[in-house]
């Protein structure tokens, strides 16, 4: 199991860095174009400044879809090795859930934090276990899946002005902080469960 999780602490940890990017990014974009308005600033620094949003979204925008596919299968692995020691009556959701929790509308609010909670108290050696990492966890991501959201409504404005770009970026600070601290957390669970359920499978 280690493997599995390594895997999926370099991918959030990649998808962290590209939200830090997006956020330098942002904030490029709204100082360069403020120092144009302003005079102070040519306009090849804000194609510059262009040319950088572009790359980075190029750059990071497959990284995240990725990092899902790689947490999901590690998800899978480890509710399996749960069932060993649990039973399938430990968890609240069939198994299908895994992966369905995390794409349908609604349940998508609380079935994956049930899922992952699930898995981790029947993966302990002792319960409860870890379940102020798992609701702080659960309320920033679904906090910066909603700022995320609210974030992608300035992204597809198609007038763009400085007080746009502001916004913009003072939105892309908050969603990555709060996404940086749900990375923090959710990379904890992971090698929680993970160490748990190698010790009991390994006999240590």
């Amino acid at each position: 199991m280690t493997g599995p999780a390594r895997t999926v602490t370099v991918m959030i940890l990649l998808t962290l860095a590209g939200n830090m990017l997006v956020t330098v990014s942002d904030w490029r974009a709204y100082l360069v174009v403020r120092a144009y308005a302003a005079g102070a600033a040519t306009m090849p620094d804000v194609e510059a400044a262009h040319t950088f949003a572009v790359a980075v979204a190029v750059a990071t925008v497959p990284v995240v879809p990725a990092t899902y596919v790689v947490f999901l299968v590690w998800l899978w692995l480890v509710r399996v090795n749960s069932e060993l020691w649990a039973g399938p009556a430990a968890h609240r959701r069939a198994r299908g859930w895994v992966i369905a929790s995390w794409m349908t509308p609604v349940a998508n609010l609380w079935f994956p934090y049930q899922v992952v909670s699930d898995i981790c108290q029947a993966s302990a050696p002792r319960r409860p276990a870890l379940r102020g990492p798992l609701k702080a966890w659960w309320a920033l991501f679904v906090a910066a899946t909603v700022v995320g959201r609210t974030l992608g409504g300035f992204y597809g404005r198609e007038e763009i002005t400085l007080d746009v770009l502001r916004s913009t970026a003072a939105m892309s600070t908050v969603s990555m902080v709060l996404e940086l601290a749900a990375g923090a957390l959710i990379i904890l669970i992971v090698h929680r469960i993970t160490g748990w359920q190698n010790e009991r499978l390994t006999g240590a």
